[in-house]
Formats: C-alpha cells, sequence, structure tokens
C-alpha cells in the first residue's frame, strides 16, 4: 500500500511539474510583444486556366471542371455544388481546390504542372497611379513620374541601363523597376 501511495506521490509531483512548465512556456507565448499578421493572397487574380478546364475563383478557392461538364452549369446556375470535392491548399501557389469528383481535380494537378507558378492576370490588377506612367514588361512594372525625362528613354530601348529593382513590392506581389528608389517608393505611398 506504502508504494502505491508513494507512486500516486511521484505522479502528483510530476504531473505539476509538467503543468507549471506549460504554464511557463505558455505565459511566454502570451506575453508577447510580437504581432504576427496573415496576409492572404487574393487568387481572383490569377490566370489558373488550363486546355480541357474550365476554372472559376468563389471565396478565394478554385473551382475547376472539365470543359463541357454537365455540373458546371449547375455550378453557375445554382452555386456551390452539394455534392463535390476539397482538397484544403492543393492547388497552385497552395489554392484550395474544388471540383464535382477526386478525378477532375487529379487531372487538373496533372495538366497544370508547376504548382509554384500562376500566372497573375495583369487585367485584375490596378497598377496605374496619379501622378505616375507604368509600363508592364515581362511580368514586370515599369514605375516612372508623369514627365521623367527616362520615360522616353525607356520607350526607345525597353530597359534602362541605371535602374532599381524590387522584387515583390508592388500589387499583388509583382516586381517593381523605376529610374530610382525614390520613384519607387512615391509609387507605393500614392493612393
Amino acid at each position: 500500500m506504502k508504494k502505491i501511495l508513494a507512486l500516486i506521490a511521484l505522479t502528483s509531483l510530476l504531473g505539476i511539474g509538467c503543468a507549471t512548465k506549460t504554464e511557463l512556456s505558455m505565459g511566454h507565448v502570451q506575453d508577447s510583444d510580437d504581432e504576427i499578421e496573415i496576409v492572404q493572397r487574393d487568387f481572383s487574380k490569377y490566370d489558373f486556366g488550363r486546355p480541357g478546364f474550365v476554372t472559376k475563383v468563389v471565396d478565394n478557392r478554385l473551382w475547376v471542371f472539365k470543359e463541357g461538364d454537365k455540373e458546371y452549369d449547375k455550378f453557375m446556375k445554382d452555386g456551390e455544388l452539394a455534392k463535390h470535392v476539397t482538397l484544403p491548399a492543393a492547388g497552385p501557389l497552395k489554392v484550395t481546390l474544388k471540383a464535382p469528383d477526386r478525378e477532375t481535380i487529379d487531372e487538373y494537378l496533372k495538366a497544370y504542372g508547376d504548382l509554384e507558378e500562376a500566372k497573375l492576370d495583369f487585367s485584375k490588377i490596378k497598377i496605374d497611379k496619379p501622378g505616375f506612367v507604368t509600363r508592364l514588361v515581362d511580368g514586370r512594372v515599369w514605375v516612372f513620374k508623369v514627365g521623367d525625362k527616362h520615360l522616353e528613354q525607356f520607350e526607345k530601348d525597353s530597359e534602362l541601363a541605371k535602374h532599381v529593382t524590387l522584387p515583390g513590392a508592388g500589387p499583388e506581389g509583382v516586381t517593381l523597376k523605376a529610374p530610382d528608389k525614390a520613384t519607387i517608393d512615391e509609387y507605393l505611398a500614392a493612393k
């Protein structure tokens, strides 16, 4: 009996020790002044189309249908299908995929190829701002102040020998290029 009581006492002490350690760890996390900002990518700005498939982004999730699928007509008429398959973060750029069946998703992923790449649909991205002239070249946005002397040289050569490049700094993570950093800073600050 004494052995059982000793075992219970030892177990209780270990349990208290573990609880204390857990409480301390949790307290440290709660006292943290660090802010975590979660930025969700707007998938409606991307072109996920592939030959043989029809795609549509709804509520930031990618619906995929085979061309000619009657379920697509039903989807367009009634909205979300009652019976469908959802694969969270399985698509290009980790977009959640939805389809009438798993086979459609598997065939789409096979046709898609590199899931880390997706083309931005620049017609859906606002890159023009008052006071600036922008040019889209090879998926990068060149920025010039209105009346900038460098713009004439750029229009002639499609490049500037001396320029600043900020990868991912623009709308939807597009790369920005400009004659100088001040131009990019002013462009980013403009509404």
